[in-house]
């Protein structure tokens, strides 16, 4: 389980534990501290278990194979849960949709559509004891989300007539908007939300380097841009219209800062590790944007088992989780 940090950026929670214990422990800190302190929860956490901040960080989902509960922070008060009422589920996203509402993204199998997925998104009103099922799509593997949870757009990688395409569709329709990339396309590793509304795919199989393709917010393709090496991640947006990109050539990686306006690329330091990209490396269904450009979660970085807030320019760092200091010097060399 990846930390989360809620999209104001003022808190962290994270679990410590295994899956093969009998509990795990949510722990949070407050980031706006020049310190951030572990503090113990007392909220039970049991097996796999999906977690969700609202925006301000006062609150807590949790999904537990087909329970969602949600808690108060810091104080750990139960607020209410409920029970899904859906089958075995492959994947799952949970995102707030207000101070005590959450949705559910959920992709169950079907014996009959194998490998695709239905794809299920359930909305619960913990203050209103209410649940609701907002939509459902079927033959899907993969969904991408935007990091503001009020945008009602997403894409999927859907079933065509023979083969997958890529897809924006609407959350309250249940259905396709737009075709991004058409039927028989390969190589589209992973998709990316600008702020401005933009959508930036990255593709990377069979070719020499690596490659963000950048369309406009009606899904027309504008520009593409190459990046240097053949395989790559996406990170957040730096500032407005520069995304981080991971890039791993034939005998190095790097970040590189990509200008998605002139295509110029600034490669920067070596050996840190977008958090934005293990999200969408390790599921099914990812959030994949950033809230504003240039904030905390656009700038999170894994090194050596820590937690590491980056300035990719400034160089300046600070450990949020662990007690690593990076001490590299910028230059990605």
């Amino acid at each position: 389980q990846m930390p989360v940090i809620s999209g104001n950026g003022t808190r962290v929670v994270w679990l410590r534990g295994t899956l093969r214990e009998a509990s795990q422990t949510l722990f949070l800190a407050n980031l706006d501290a020049a310190r951030p302190v572990p503090i113990r929860t007392s909220i039970p956490v049991i097996g796999l278990t999906e977690l969700a901040l609202s925006h301000d960080g006062t609150r807590v989902a949790l999904l537990q194979q087909n329970l969602l509960a949600i808690y108060r922070l810091p104080d750990g008060e139960f607020l209410g849960g409920t029970s899904l009422r859906s089958p075995v589920h492959f994947s799952a996203e949970v995102r707030f949709q207000g101070q005590d509402r959450a949705r559910v993204y959920l992709l169950c199998p079907r014996k009959e559509s194998a490998p695709w997925l239905d794809l299920k998104i359930i909305e619960f009103d913990a203050s209103a004891r209410a649940l609701k099922t907002v939509a459902t799509m079927s033959a899907i593997t993969r969904v991408w989300l935007p990091a503001d949870s009020a945008t009602e757009t997403f894409a999927v990688w859907k079933r065509g007539e023979q083969e997958g395409y890529l897809a924006l569709c609407s959350v309250r329709r249940g259905q396709k908007e737009k075709t991004l990339m058409p039927e028989g396309t390969k190589g589209i590793k992973n998709l990316y939300f600008v702020a401005d509304g933009r959508i930036v795919l990255l593709s990377a199989q069979d070719l020499e380097e690596a490659r963000l393709l950048v369309f406009n917010s009606e899904g027309e393709k504008q520009r593409v841009i190459d990046l240097p090496g053949k395989s790559a991640w996406l990170g957040g947006e730096y500032a407005p219209g520069q995304l981080v990109a991971s890039v791993t050539g034939d005998s190095h990686s790097s970040l590189n800062l990509v200008d998605l306006n002139s295509g110029r690329i600034q490669r920067r330091f070596k050996d840190m590790i977008p958090m934005r990209s293990l999200l969408c490396r390790s599921s099914l269904i990812c959030t994949s944007g950033t809230h504003e450009p240039g904030d905390l979660q656009s700038r999170l970085y894994l090194y050596d088992r820590a937690l590491i807030q980056l300035d990719l320019l400034q160089g300046f760092t600070r450990t949020l989780i662990g007690s690593t200091i990076y001490s590299g010097d910028g230059t990605g060399r």
